[in-house]
């Protein structure tokens, strides 16, 4: 072996423990590296990307619903996807013919960028779920790990005002949110 090769090797063997110890996957700037964080920052980092999917959703949340309504006829044809952009992507293909150019041009960028989000989404779900205390329901106290349910104003299904404050008289209280597009849901 030459002199060369045994430089690359060695560097490319320190440069792999390097980044074994550091635990780092880049330089942790805007890459979705959020190593070092605490769960409170995971978690608003979670909901800032959250809230930019349901920003995309509602500039055109007619169009939106076009298409649910669409997927709720084709609920049974749309290949199950991990990445809620790449569902969208999938049941826009199915259903594409019941769209303008431009309408399809808008769904698919939109349903583009939710996927990305979903990207990295799912990464600081792991790190978020990671950081949480260990607790087996007896021994554990899990009480730390379980948030408080957000405060909140809407309307029931007849029409009536309701509020959190429907949920302060429980112990636990279980929400199940779901809409007929969504496959696992229905």
């Amino acid at each position: 072996m030459n002199f060369k090769k045994i430089i690359t090797l060695l560097l490319a063997f320190t440069l792999t423990l390097s980044l074994a110890a550091c635990g780092s996957k880049g330089d942790g700037k805007g890459d979705g590296d959020a190593q070092g964080a605490t769960a409170e920052e995971i978690y608003a980092q979670i909901q800032e990307l959250a809230d930019k999917e349901n920003a995309i959703m509602e500039e055109n949340l007619e169009l939106w619903q076009k298409l649910f309504a669409a997927m709720n006829e084709k609920r049974d044809e749309i290949p199950d996807e991990s990445n809620y952009g790449a569902y969208l992507l999938a049941a826009l293909d199915l259903v594409k013919d019941q769209f303008t150019e431009d309408e399809l041009k808008t769904l698919t960028e939109g349903s583009e960028q939710i996927r990305d989000l979903e990207d990295q989404i799912q990464p600081l779900q792991e790190q978020y779920a990671a950081l949480q205390p260990a607790g087996d329901g007896e021994n554990g106290d899990m009480s730390a790990a379980v948030p408080t349910f957000p405060t909140f104003t809407g309307k029931d299904l007849d029409g009536n005002d309701v509020d959190s404050s429907i949920f302060s008289q429980n112990a636990v209280t279980v929400v199940n949110f779901w809409f007929s597009g969504c496959k696992p849901c229905v």
